[in-house]
């Protein structure tokens, strides 16, 4: 005769470890940095839930424009110094990284990329802020770029590639 055992399942979720039968969690969670993950997210959260919700998108909005103005920085002194060198390229990478920016994550990195920007001026070139080469330089320069990355993300936008797709075979066979 065979024994069976009942099986007995944690549901108790404020000391669930990720290893029993409950929400999902990710690595922060597992290491106790936040708290668990609630069942109904979105609908019913209590304030405290959402308000540090909000306050951890923040900090990563907030973390990203510093390494992405940082990055700037650095790209655009190496590309300053390169200049006079014979053989450079004749790419200006701060604009890709900006354009990159721009088409991820829209326009509400605009104002980041405008501090990158003036940021740069002041720092790499030595220019005034309210002279023409600082604050309306600045400004006037990536407008352009906004405006086609504003049409790339709406318009014209760029289609996901398929690798097997009948448009994917069209450029393989071309």
């Amino acid at each position: 005769m065979i024994k069976r055992r009942q099986m007995s399942v944690n549901l108790n979720k404020t000391r669930d470890t990720g290893t029993n039968h409950g929400p999902p969690r990710t690595w922060l969670q597992r290491l106790g940095v936040t708290g668990t993950v609630p069942d109904n997210i979105g609908a019913g959260e209590s304030p405290r839930e959402s308000k540090s919700n909000n306050q951890t998108a923040l900090l990563k909005q907030l973390l990203l424009a510093v390494v992405f103005i940082g990055t700037f920085l650095f790209t655009d002194g190496s590309a300053t110094a390169s200049q006079g060198w014979e053989g450079s390229p004749p790419c200006y990478l701060p604009v890709g990284l900006s354009l990159a920016l721009m088409l991820w994550g829209g326009k509400r990195y605009y104002p980041v990329v405008f501090v990158a920007s003036l940021v740069a001026a002041i720092v790499n070139y030595h220019r005034p802020i309210l002279s023409w080469c600082g604050l309306p330089g600045a400004i006037l320069l990536y407008v352009a770029y906004m405006s086609g990355a504003g049409l790339l993300r709406g318009r014209w936008r760029i289609p996901s590639y398929r690798p097997y797709s009948p448009r994917s075979s069209v450029f393989r066979r071309a």
